[in-house]
C-alpha cells in the first residue's frame, strides 16, 4: 500500500486500513509522522524521541487523530501543480534530428531550456521536412 493511500485510510476508511500490513505501516512511518507533525508537532516529536515501534506509531496516529477528524484534512495533503509540457517530440524524428546535429538528448534538452524558441522552431522545420520525404 502506498504511503499517501495509507494516510488517507487513517482518516475514515477503517476496512482498508485494517488490510495494511505491518511492513506497509513501517514504510509509511516517516511520511505519516512528517504530515502529522504539521498539526501536532509536540506529539510527533515525542513519538520520535520515545523510539516506539514504527507500525505502532501509525496505529497511534489512527487512534488519536484519524478517528476524531473523520476525513482527510487539507494540512495532511500536499498538492503540487505540474506544468503541462505542450511541446511534444516524435521519438523517430527527434533521434534523426539529434543525429543530424550531432548532439545527445541531454544536450538537446539543456539547449532547449536556454534557447527554447529558436531550437523548437528549428525542430519543427526539420520535422515537417522529415515527414514530407
Amino acid at each position: 500500500m502506498e504511503s499517501m493511500q495509507l494516510l488517507k485510510n487513517i482518516f475514515g476508511h477503517k476496512s482498508e486500513y485494517s488490510q495494511a500490513s505491518k511492513n506497509d505501516k513501517e514504510k509509511a512511518y516517516y511520511f505519516i509522522n512528517e504530515r502529522m507533525s504539521r498539526a501536532y508537532p509536540k506529539q510527533a516529536n515525542n513519538l520520535n524521541k520515545l523510539k516506539v515501534d514504527q507500525s505502532k506509531v501509525v496505529d497511534i496516529w489512527r487512534d488519536l487523530v484519524g478517528v476524531k477528524i473523520g476525513t482527510c484534512p487539507g494540512w495532511a495533503l500536499t498538492y503540487i501543480k505540474t506544468k503541462k509540457d505542450d511541446k511534444m517530440f516524435d521519438e523517430e524524428v527527434l533521434s534523426s534530428f539529434l543525429e543530424r546535429n550531432r548532439m545527445g538528448k541531454r544536450d538537446f534538452y539543456s539547449a532547449l531550456s536556454v534557447a527554447e524558441e529558436e531550437l523548437y522552431s528549428e525542430y519543427l522545420k526539420y520535422e515537417k521536412a522529415y515527414k514530407d520525404k
